[in-house]
């Protein structure tokens, strides 16, 4: 279990690694009363090869961050899923990106 701080809030991640009831439907939660982020343990998920479970798993953890923070910051729509799901998928496009053009700027 670690605490990671959002936005001057504490919230518990941890990886579940029981097969917890709660995550029988999904592959992470975000407990925004109890500042709490359960993701599934890649053990737990089906039918995936061991590179797309790790990516499976980077992917639940930024959505269940996206929920986090959409929620210290007061943001209306951090319960939709479906801007939540994109959001969490572009930011490693955005971080790749950025990436580029720091690495373009210190060559320069």
């Amino acid at each position: 279990m670690k605490i990671i701080n959002i936005l001057g809030t504490d919230y518990t991640f941890k990886v579940d690694d029981l097969n917890n009831e709660e995550l029988a439907t999904n592959d992470g939660l975000c407990r925004i009363y109890d500042k709490e982020i359960i993701v599934r343990a890649t053990d737990y998920m089906a039918g995936l090869t061991e590179q797309s479970r790790q990516n499976r798993t980077d992917h639940v953890v930024r959505h269940e961050l996206v929920h986090a923070v959409a929620q210290e910051c007061g943001v209306p729509y951090g319960d939709n899923e479906d801007l939540v799901d994109w959001i969490a998928h572009i930011i490693p496009i955005v971080n790749k990106a950025f990436d580029e053009i720091k690495e373009v700027e210190n060559n320069s």
